[in-house]
């Protein structure tokens, strides 16, 4: 039976509640790129809630062109997706050491497509729903979703 416990915070304003304590594991699932413009913090509070033993596993959306087309209409984002180059870096810059990383965009894609068709259903006219937007991107090669594996250096 699982005994662990979530707990969620915001990128920039990390909760006491996660502050006050160390975790075996911490998981991002594809939201660091709401942190893209503070990744130094990020990391340092990451690096902050860590043992020796604490595994990182961020599932983020990287930049690999200059203008990733339409998907910040959806994204709401109002800066630069980051580049694979300039996480790494920042996670090099850091307290947190990678341990691996994978391109998982392949697998994704199917996902993607599966929540395009049905958003379509919803919302025809995409005033709403745009995953569209967001997958044309990734299928166009302007976005890449990566996998990043990190532990205390």
């Amino acid at each position: 039976m699982f005994q662990g416990k979530f707990v969620y915070s915001a990128w920039g304003e990390l909760a006491e509640e996660v502050k006050e304590q160390k975790f075996t594991h911490i998981i991002t699932l594809g939201s660091l790129l709401y942190g893209h413009q503070i990744l130094d913090k990020v990391f340092e509070d990451m690096a902050l809630c860590s043992t020796s033993e604490t595994k990182i596993f961020i599932w983020d959306y990287a930049r690999t062109a200059p203008d990733i087309g339409n998907a910040n209409i959806h994204l709401k984002l109002p800066y630069a997706i980051a580049t694979k180059k300039k996480v790494l870096s920042a996670i090099d810059n850091s307290r947190l050491k990678l341990t691996d990383f994978e391109d998982f965009t392949r697998f994704i894609l199917p996902g993607f497509k599966i929540i395009s068709e049905e958003s379509a259903k919803r919302d025809p006219k995409m005033e709403i729903l745009k995953f569209e937007l967001v997958r044309e991107a990734f299928q166009e090669g302007k976005l890449a979703y990566i996998i990043y594996f990190c532990e205390l250096k």
